[in-house]
């Protein structure tokens, strides 16, 4: 009988936002636990400051006021992320041993749907915010994640940022005056990735 192909479940992108925070504690310190998860991408004490960031503003939501909520979605949304990233990591080192990714606390599923039309996104603009700081506009196309790469002059690509919101990342601490080429991809399940985007050059104010 050949052996079913697990993955990890993204159900908790549905949770509530105190249960969400509480899910991503106990993955930290169970993964934490674990030698295979010597380096895990994102590291886990990102993934408990943001959960620690959306209890705060999960708390603040309880006084009212637009802006509380809006707090509280982006918090909500960036430890997603996290969370995403770390489920493509656990599920590339665990090979597919179900009884492994189940030990860090992730709950874990089998494919059931055709493979996914892996898409190539594309850079749709990007602005000058504040200085040394970009603002990114990508092209959705339904991944997991997406890649940000960029480099100055003829330096070779290095990677500057995954984000799960394609509409709009942002980088900062950027070289004010430098001129950076940049490219973008997306991330899959079973961490399979596009194709890179064209690349596209933006000077820093």
């Amino acid at each position: 009988m050949k052996t079913p192909r697990y993955y990890i479940s993204l159900a908790f992108a549905r949770y509530s936002a105190l249960k969400l925070a509480g899910f991503a504690e106990n993955i930290a310190v169970k993964t934490a636990l674990i030698t295979v998860f010597t380096t895990p991408e994102p590291p886990l004490a990102d993934i408990t400051t943001a959960a620690t960031n959306l209890r705060l503003a999960e708390e603040a939501t309880d006084q009212g006021g637009t802006q509380a909520t809006e707090e509280r979605d982006n918090a909500f949304d960036t430890l997603e992320g996290l969370l995403r990233e770390l489920a493509a990591y656990i599920e590339d080192k665990a090979k597919n041993d179900q009884t492994l990714m189940l030990s860090t606390g992730f709950e874990v599923t089998t494919a059931s749907h055709s493979a996914p039309v892996i898409m190539t996104p594309n850079i749709l603009a990007i602005t000058n915010i504040a200085e040394g700081k970009l603002q990114f506009s990508v092209q959705s196309c339904g991944a997991r994640a997406y890649e940000l790469w960029g480099r100055t002059g003829t330096a070779d690509f290095a990677h500057f940022l995954s984000f799960t919101d394609p509409r709009n990342p942002v980088v900062d601490g950027l070289t004010s005056g430098a001129l950076y080429d940049w490219k973008v991809r997306a991330l899959y399940g079973n961490n399979t990735y596009s194709e890179w985007s064209d690349v596209v050059s933006h000077r820093v104010t």
